[in-house]
């Protein structure tokens, strides 16, 4: 059985947050980008690649936002790592990792 893996270089990712993985697994997939949990001993983390497509949210948009929200004293996911950290390890339209906030997805 073939089960599905995100596209970037789980190796690097592992290596960077200094825990081996548990486990991953898709959350969501959309117009913007797909969205995976990955477990740890320690944690659990979300992990989003973006969309390639042109005029679609991305890194630097997403960043923009989260310093929006974050100086109105808006909840945010804490942020870990993201392709301004580790350009080389995922697609070319950006990666964001996030510690995981359990709850449902408002969409």
């Amino acid at each position: 059985m073939n089960l599905p893996v995100p596209n970037i270089d789980l190796r690097a990712l592992v290596k960077a947050i200094g825990e081996p993985l548990t486990s991953i697994e898709p959350l969501a997939s959309g117009a913007t980008s797909e969205v995976w949990k990955i477990v740890t001993p320690k944690r659990s983390y979300v992990l989003r690649l973006f969309s390639r497509q042109p005029n679609r949210i991305g890194l630097q948009t997403e960043i923009h936002l989260r310093n929006s929200m974050a100086a109105r004293s808006a909840a945010i996911a804490e942020p870990i790592l993201s392709s301004s950290d580790l350009p080389d390890v995922g697609p070319e339209a950006g990666w964001m990792l996030d510690l995981f906030v359990p709850g449902t997805h408002g969409a």
